[in-house]
């Protein structure tokens, strides 16, 4: 999975800050240990957000690579009289 980019980081920190209610509470001044906290959030936030494009590649059998398992356990691969390739790529292509 994909490692979100300082810029992908700092919007999301911004966007949860401008979701937080107004007020004296919420000080979010000079790096303190709420704004930490937020950043981490943000951090993991971006993080997986990033993940869901990884997603995407699953759904497909032409490009799956973490659901490979789960894609030829579906369609019984390997068959009782198949053996499938070795390489990611002859997997995928007995998916197609």
């Amino acid at each position: 999975m994909s490692e979100p980019s300082e810029v992908e980081v700092l919007r999301s920190a911004g966007d949860m800050r401008r979701a937080l209610p107004r007020g004296r509470l919420w000080n979010l001044a000079g790096g303190g240990v709420f704004e930490k906290l937020l950043e981490a959030f943000a951090f993991e936030a971006s993080r997986v957000e990033l993940g869901g494009g990884d997603l995407r590649m699953e759904f497909d059998p032409r490009t799956v690579w973490l659901l490979l398992e789960e894609w030829e356990r579906a369609w019984g691969l390997p068959g009782p009289c198949g053996i499938l390739g070795n390489t990611l790529e002859a997997r995928r292509l007995a998916l197609t």
